[in-house]
């Protein structure tokens, strides 16, 4: 019950930044833990307690699924910008023509001289058409590095997804899931 409130919380939220490119990483990243990690870590809790698994396993194997969804979740955040569109099944200009900040976009904004600064909400916000404008915000994300840290966040959390499974029985396919998870490329 406390994962779906959380996962409620956190969709109520990402519609309220929809648009917001001034929202900051630490929200968004608060977004993804509510709505996918707390889903992730109840399901792998879950399925612990089922197991009958010690209550410090439970709780390895709720943490592990926490960091599992965020380096999915992060990872689904850069599948517009390096994949193709039949591969992801998701229009590269989805989260543009949603007006949804994503991780990277964000990142971007962070590390962005000021043209482009202001150059993002514009191309984000404005008039432009999707294509142009996923185009223009593309260009923007590997100029500042932005994809980059990306990545290397998402490789972050199956890192720690696979530290939580020190020490437990059987894990080598979830530790395979956890690198799955974060090097997806669809």
């Amino acid at each position: 019950m406390e994962a779906l409130r959380h996962m409620c919380q956190g969709l109520m939220r990402e519609t309220e930044i929809r648009g917001d490119l001034t929202c900051g990483v630490p929200t968004v990243l608060n977004v993804m833990q509510a709505k996918t990690a707390a889903l992730t870590g109840a399901a792998c809790q879950a399925g612990a307690i089922l197991a009958g698994a010690t209550p410090q396993q439970n709780q390895a194997l709720r943490r592990y699924g926490e960091q599992l969804g965020m380096a999915f979740q992060i990872r689904d955040d850069l599948l517009p910008y390096t994949a193709e569109d039949q591969v992801t099944g998701k229009t590269a200009t989805s989260d543009v023509a949603n007006l949804q900040p994503a991780l990277p976009v964000l990142l971007a904004c962070e590390a962005a001289d000021e043209a482009d600064r202001n150059r993002l909400p514009t191309v984000f916000r404005g008039g432009t058409d999707p294509v142009t404008a996923h185009r223009d915000i593309l260009f923007v994300l590997t100029r500042t590095g932005a994809l980059t840290k990306a990545a290397r966040m998402a490789f972050s959390r199956a890192e720690q997804a696979r530290a939580e499974l020190a020490g437990l029985p059987h894990s080598t396919q979830l530790a395979e899931l956890a690198t799955a998870a974060a090097d997806r490329r669809h």
